[in-house]
């Protein structure tokens, strides 16, 4: 408690489970912050909750923790996970999130047409990707 205020899913938690509440952290099972009804809040530990939301910390250079294996879904090379990628190399990332890009001259009439952003919107990218593509493909005027 901090200036006389708490979290709301710390006060649910304190109803819960008592004085453990203040020794442990406080997890959301279903993942939503902002449901906090009891069935919903239990406790973990500090390190089990770390590695439930955020596991690449656990083998930040300079932690106490070994670092995690990982293992390239491609490839099948087991490689030590240092940092937050989530691919051994670039050979292993999905191609999946690639678009098909409309050709220039219809890109650049829905850009005039929408602006920059709507048709981000619409491919399914930032208004800069929308940008950099036309400032590469296109001669300037």
């Amino acid at each position: 408690m901090a200036n006389g205020m708490a979290y709301v899913h710390r006060i649910v938690a304190y109803e819960k489970y008592g004085q453990e509440a203040f020794t442990k952290h406080v997890h959301h099972i279903d993942g939503d912050k902002r449901n906090n009804i009891p069935g919903n809040i239990t406790l973990v530990e500090a390190g089990e909750h770390t590695r439930v939301h955020a596991p690449w910390m656990l083998a930040c250079p300079g932690s106490r923790s070994t670092p995690r294996m990982m293992v390239g879904e491609t490839c099948g090379d087991e490689v030590r996970k240092l940092t937050r990628k989530r691919y051994c190399s670039f050979a292993c990332v999905p191609i999946g999130y690639k678009i098909e890009w409309p050709q220039d001259a219809a890109l650049v009439s829905l850009v005039a047409e929408v602006g920059y952003s709507a048709t981000g919107r619409l491919l399914g990218v930032s208004d800069n990707a929308i940008r950099k593509r036309l400032r590469k493909r296109t001669k300037p005027l």
